[in-house]
């Protein structure tokens, strides 16, 4: 072997080495960068899944709430229709006296109107 060939085969084994070595490093990156990515789908997905529970929890109590108010106006309504009835002298009739204009902007008969309530 001639010296010349010796410098060939010197170059030729520290260049497939550093490609080696430079592969390595980059499979070794590919690995970690992959590993991270699924920690932070991991993460997300966990956020995404709490925001969810929340969401629904905060529907439900406004719903809870929504309905305790409409009971409670509810039972209101009843309580002062039930009182309304007692102290009405007719029971449950009240009469409410509409006023009447005629187009002319002229003053008609007053007319009673009866309401069952």
């Amino acid at each position: 072997m001639q010296p010349q060939d010796l410098v060939s085969l010197a170059m030729n084994h520290s260049t497939p080495s550093g490609t080696r070595r430079m592969h390595s490093l980059q499979r070794s990156a590919g690995r970690y960068f992959y590993q991270w990515a699924v920690q932070i789908g991991e993460q997300l997905s966990r956020f995404i899944e709490q925001t969810e529970v929340k969401d629904k929890q905060l529907l439900k109590m406004e719903d809870t709430m929504e309905d305790f108010f409409d009971d409670l106006n509810d039972r209101e309504r009843r309580i002062s229709l039930s009182t309304a009835e007692e102290d009405s002298p007719r029971g449950s009739k009240d009469t409410i006296e509409e006023v009447v204009i005629d187009k002319k902007g002229i003053l008609a008969s007053k007319v009673s109107t009866s309401i069952k309530l």
